[in-house]
């Protein structure tokens, strides 16, 4: 009976810490942080993208809003309607999702150009992506690290494509370019 007690304290206690905490900083997203940002703070001499951890939110909106968009709706997703000048004012150069047509859990790179700088894919995202929503004109997609192998490329700033065919999922090194 005790430790039944205890149980749920400690269930409540958990609930109500999870509840307040906010957004949460892993390598892996799940159903509750199914949205997903890597800050860039700044390029090697390779042209290869320094970034801070990955931080998770439970919506794209919110992902919008940490990143310093106003007036987002809190319903906003990519399939939305979200412009082109909304994702570079604020300075997401790409959103990834792990289903086609902009669909499943999501991962945003926040960086402060589209100048050819890139990165590899933390282990949680690897081979994993299936559609994009370009911040950049260009972002080109390779099937192995550090830009190698096979690509896709999707266009246009503020389009969202899907990556069908062999690269679905196969994602493992990206370039944000114009």
């Amino acid at each position: 009976m005790k430790t039944s007690r205890m149980c749920r304290r400690l269930l409540v206690t958990s609930i109500l810490v999870a509840a307040v905490v906010g957004p949460i900083s892993t390598e892996t997203a799940n159903a509750a942080t199914s949205n997903c940002v890597i800050h860039v703070v700044g390029k090697d001499a390779h042209n290869n993208f320094i970034t801070g951890p990955m931080t998770c939110y439970s919506s794209f909106s919110e992902v919008l809003q940490a990143s310093g968009a106003k007036n987002v709706s809190d319903g906003i997703t990519p399939t939305s309607g979200v412009s082109s000048s909304t994702l570079l004012d604020v300075g997401i150069i790409g959103t990834h999702y792990d289903g086609s047509g902009g669909t499943g859990t999501s991962v945003s790179v926040e960086g402060s150009d589209c100048s050819g700088g890139g990165l590899n894919l933390p282990g949680s995202w690897n081979d994993k992506i299936s559609s994009t929503l370009n911040g950049c004109p260009i972002i080109v997609h390779y099937e192995n690290a550090n830009y190698a192998g096979a690509t896709a490329t999707t266009y246009t700033s503020g389009s969202l494509s899907t990556i069908s065919g062999y690269m679905n999922n196969r994602t493992t090194s990206i370039i944000y370019t114009s």
